[in-house]
C-alpha cells in the first residue's frame, strides 16, 4: 500500500508516463509524448469573443457573436478535442485519472489569454447527483491549478448546479440551450458583486454551457466574465 501511494505521488510531481497515451516520456519530454505533441493543435485566429476560427484576416469578431452577443466576454482554448487532447480529457474524466488535471491545466500556458488579472476563478460545477458518481470535478481540478499559476483565488460554492441535465454530448446545438435554461444558481453568500471572474471547464463545444454561466454571474453582479477551457470540440 505504501509502495503503491508513493509510486502515485512521484508520477504526480515528476511524470513519466505520457498524460495521453501513457507511453514512457523521454528526458526531452515533459507530459506528452512526441507523437502526441505533433496532434496539440491550437486556433490561431479566432474570434475574440467565443474563440471559434475565423476566416480570412477582416473581422475580430465571428458573425455570431456580432449578432447577438454572448454573456460571457471572452471565450477561448488551448487546442481542438481530438488527438493526446481528447485522449487526455478521457482518461482525467471517466477513467479516474483525476492526477492528469495537473498536466492538462499546464496547457493554460501555451494558450494565448485575453488577461491575467480576475477577482476570483470559478469552475463549471456539476451537479450533486453527477459529482457523487464521478466523485470529482474535473473542472474543479483545473481550476485549482489555474488558480496557482495566476495567483487567484478560486471559489468552488458560489457557483451551484441545481439542475441534472441530460449530458450536453447527446444534444444539438439547440438542445444545449434549453437543457441549460435554469440549470445554474448562485448560493446566498457568493462573493461576485462587481467582481471580474475566469470561468474554467475542460471542453466546450457550443459555449452554451459557459454562457449559462455567464448569464448566471451577471445576474449576480459579475462586471465581467471570461471563460478558459482545455480544448474545443467542434
Amino acid at each position: 500500500m505504501l509502495s503503491t501511494c508513493l509510486s502515485w505521488i512521484l508520477e504526480f510531481v515528476f511524470p513519466s508516463h505520457c498524460t495521453a497515451c501513457n507511453a514512457y516520456l523521454t528526458a526531452n519530454e515533459t507530459h506528452f509524448c512526441t507523437l502526441c505533441s505533433v496532434t496539440l493543435n491550437s486556433l490561431e485566429l479566432a474570434c475574440l469573443c467565443c474563440g471559434r476560427a475565423l476566416l480570412g484576416y477582416g473581422p475580430i469578431q465571428c458573425q455570431s457573436c456580432h449578432d447577438t452577443p454572448p454573456a460571457f466576454d471572452h471565450l477561448w482554448w488551448a487546442a481542438e478535442y481530438g488527438g493526446a487532447t481528447q485522449q487526455a480529457i478521457v482518461r482525467c474524466k471517466y477513467q479516474q485519472k483525476s492526477h492528469l488535471a495537473k498536466r492538462l491545466a499546464q496547457l493554460w500556458c501555451e494558450s494565448p489569454t485575453v488577461g491575467s488579472d480576475w477577482d476570483y476563478i470559478v469552475p463549471v460545477p456539476l451537479h450533486p447527483a453527477r459529482l457523487r458518481t464521478r466523485g470529482y470535478n474535473q473542472s474543479a481540478l483545473l481550476a485549482a491549478q489555474i488558480g496557482k499559476m495566476i495567483e487567484s483565488p478560486v471559489v468552488y460554492n458560489g457557483l451551484k448546479r441545481i439542475k441534472n441535465t441530460t449530458p450536453q454530448v447527446q444534444l444539438s446545438g439547440a438542445g444545449r440551450r434549453r437543457n441549460l435554461i435554469g440549470a445554474f444558481a448562485l448560493t446566498k453568500r457568493h462573493p461576485f458583486m462587481g467582481a471580474s471572474i475566469l470561468l474554467v471547464d475542460d471542453v466546450v463545444t457550443t459555449g452554451a454551457t459557459m454562457n449559462a454561466c455567464a448569464k448566471a454571474l451577471k445576474r449576480a453582479g459579475a462586471t465581467r466574465v471570461d471563460g478558459w477551457s482545455v480544448a474545443h470540440e467542434n
